[in-house]
């Protein structure tokens, strides 16, 4: 993992200098780590839909873990205690977590944002698997003590993952409802 940290933080610091803004280095990181990722989350969307891939969306999630902590190295390694970013203005420093709880707030929401989706009315006809609330109170708190925690600019990583990752899902509905496809209830 030291090697993928290594690589993290010189991609960031190469972006930032690049770019001028290590906010925005750390958002075309993540963009890149997704959509290098999106053919796997293709095969997980798909798997679902024919039952045959119970287990590849904890595994993709798994996946997500080695390269969050390499992200975290990197910055730590890219970055210096005093460097902030205008996506963040309230932020004094992309190594101390959001003291105002505006960005993990905001991640929070956009985090469990997917596993509302089977519970909106325009998703209905896909009958997508609901969730039982005690799960969903479960994943809220273990990601409201994740969120809350981690630095600024991982926290940044974790929100445009998820924002990635909620838009990625409505548009794969969206394609299933347009095509007439319904998702087979895989519980």
């Amino acid at each position: 993992m030291t090697v993928l940290s290594e690589c993290m933080g010189y991609l960031i610091r190469h972006l930032a200098e690049q770019i001028g803004d290590p906010g925005i280095a750390i958002v075309v990181v993540t963009v890149i780590v997704r959509l290098i990722l999106l053919p796997l989350h293709k095969v997980q969307h798909e798997g679902m839909k024919q039952q045959t891939v119970k287990l590849s969306g904890c595994l993709i999630s798994l996946l997500h873990l080695p390269l969050m902590l390499s992200l975290y190295h990197g910055i730590r390694l890219a970055i210096d205690s005093k460097t902030t970013t205008m996506l963040l203005p309230w932020v004094s420093s992309l190594l101390i977590r959001d003291q105002m709880l505006i960005l993990p707030t905001i991640t929070l929401c956009i985090q469990m944002l997917p596993q509302l989706f089977p519970y909106i009315r325009f998703f209905h006809s896909l009958h997508l698997q609901k969730a039982p609330v005690s799960m969903l109170v479960s994943m809220l708190v273990m990601n409201s003590i994740f969120v809350y925690a981690i630095p600024s600019g991982l926290g940044l990583y974790y929100f445009i993952q998820g924002l990635f990752s909620a838009l990625e899902q409505f548009l794969y509905h969206l394609t299933d409802i347009q095509n007439g496809r319904a998702v087979v209830d895989v519980s």
